[in-house]
């Protein structure tokens, strides 16, 4: 399926979504694309959504490794080619071992080294699963991130939920047509 959206053409934008473009633009080395290649139609959402994305990726207390290792399984959850490919290689640079991400991506359990990934993945496979954590898991979650990490972690796991699903609506397609989740899929 092709992109249901036409690209936004700059000159065609009114003023407060020029605005907005500029904005987000100007805080990635892309320019606009991905959900905000939508979402600046509507600059009511895309301002506080992409304050919201700053606040995960560049003043989130998560580790990034962590942070990844989560967007990844939620975009694997949602089949959001996009933002697997633009985040696997983050995660890779982010620390994330080339085995859990081939792992995930083969919609097999990780073997974890590390216990705050094996954490991550529990929690967020239960919120991915049940839409919430059971006293086990929040119990669990609390010991290992404290009140603060875990908050961040459930809300970024909604957070990019939102992501992977204007992403597939409007069929945001990944760089050059990469299609990695289908095809391990296939």
């Amino acid at each position: 399926m092709g992109k249901r959206v036409a690209d936004v053409r700059y000159e065609e934008l009114d003023a407060e979504q020029k605005r907005i473009y500029d904005i987000i633009a100007g805080t990635r080395k892309s320019g606009l694309g991905g959900p905000f290649s939508v979402l600046v139609r509507i600059p009511h959402v895309a301002e506080p959504a992409n304050g919201l994305h700053n606040a995960y990726r560049l003043n989130g207390k998560l580790d990034r490794r962590i942070l990844e290792l989560l967007i990844l399984m939620v975009a694997r959850a949602h089949g959001a080619e996009f933002a697997w490919v633009v985040h696997e290689a983050i995660a890779l640079k982010a620390g994330l071992e080339p085995a859990i991400v081939d792992a995930l991506l083969d919609r097999r359990v990780p073997d974890f080294k590390q216990t705050d990934e094996r954490l991550t993945y529990d929690l967020v496979t239960q919120l991915l699963q049940t839409k919430t954590l059971s006293k086990a898991a929040y119990k669990r979650g609390i010991d290992g991130f404290g009140l603060d990490l875990l908050l961040e972690l459930v809300s970024a796991v909604g957070f990019y939920s939102m992501v992977c699903l204007v992403l597939n609506s409007f069929a945001v397609p990944a760089a050059e047509g990469q299609t990695p989740l289908a095809s391990a899929d296939a």
